[in-house]
């Protein structure tokens, strides 16, 4: 059997949260078929894929993943509805908007709806395909639970999984999965697909990062600025105050001069008949 691309190649997780690495081989006939929730968006839920084969290093499915065996894809008695916080009664075909950075809540509702087999969540993850293709563009990190919800039959259980967006902005189908436990045999559960769309988030002028940039920058501006002081302007300025100086030190010398010369005594302004009079007396 060929890998397919439901986990196609799951890389290092390029979107959201960390990465953890897995394939997934198809146990059903016939070539394989994505699923009528993730291709329709309808509200199906309970859509189970069972699957083989882990990465040995990836010890965040080890640590609830048994050994896995090949089996045929089966249906199990289990939903799990859900809604994203916020878009309480989005439509699956509607946009759920979000920004880069933004961590988003699913709400889910799950129900056990065997009539004998006791069901356990042990982990939830997901995967992001491209609105128009179906390719997988990015895959929610696979994470345990730190206590494993145990659902005997008829029981309900509320779950919320945190999923921090960072993906590239554009329209995408988000599907999240949860992975689950029946008779001892693993399962992962395809909840129904929702509509998302992801746009960069707009930078404050009073946001962490954007003053440290504001910071970064004015400290660049002042150091150019004394370097430039240094190289260039220290020696003009002292050139000039020199000059400065010197001028100054000229224009107190030719005060003196002036004012000498505007103490000496002149008769030549005198009338002469005043001249006469002081003579007489």
């Amino acid at each position: 059997m060929k890998v397919l691309s439901l986990f196609a190649g799951l890389a290092t997780v390029a979107g959201i949260a960390l990465g953890v690495e897995f394939t997934q081989e198809y146990g059903g006939e016939g070539p394989y078929k994505p699923s009528p929730a993730l291709v329709e968006g309808s509200a199906q839920s309970g859509d189970v894929i069972d699957f083989k084969g882990y990465d040995n290093g990836t010890e965040a499915i080890k640590q609830f993943m048994p050994e896995m065996k090949d089996k045929r894809a089966q249906f199990v008695g289990f939903t799990a509805f859900y809604h994203i916080d916020g878009y309480e009664t989005l439509n699956p075909r509607e946009f759920a908007e979000f920004k880069n950075g933004q961590v988003v809540d699913i709400v889910y509702e799950l129900v056990n709806k065997e009539e004998e087999s006791v069901i356990i969540v042990a982990g939830t993850g997901g995967v992001i395909r491209d609105v128009n293709d179906l390719t997988v563009k990015a895959n929610i990190s696979i994470t345990p639970l730190e206590r494993k919800i145990r659902l005997d039959p008829g029981d309900k259980h509320k779950l919320i999984q945190k999923v921090e967006i960072h993906l590239e902005p554009q329209a995408y189908i988000f599907t999240p999965q949860l992975y689950i436990m029946v008779n001892e045999q693993p399962r992962m559960v395809q909840a129904r697909a929702q509509m998302i769309n992801v746009e960069d988030e707009e930078l404050s002028v009073i946001d962490p990062q954007f003053l440290l940039l504001e910071l970064l920058l004015v400290v660049s501006v002042l150091g150019l600025a004394y370097l430039g002081y240094e190289l260039w302007g220290k020696s003009y300025i002292q050139s000039r105050l020199r000059g400065f100086r010197t001028l100054t030190q000229t224009s107190k010398i030719k005060n003196k001069l002036l004012k000498k010369q505007s103490q000496v005594k002149s008769k030549d302004w005198i009338p002469d008949s005043h001249l006469r009079n002081r003579k007489k007396n």
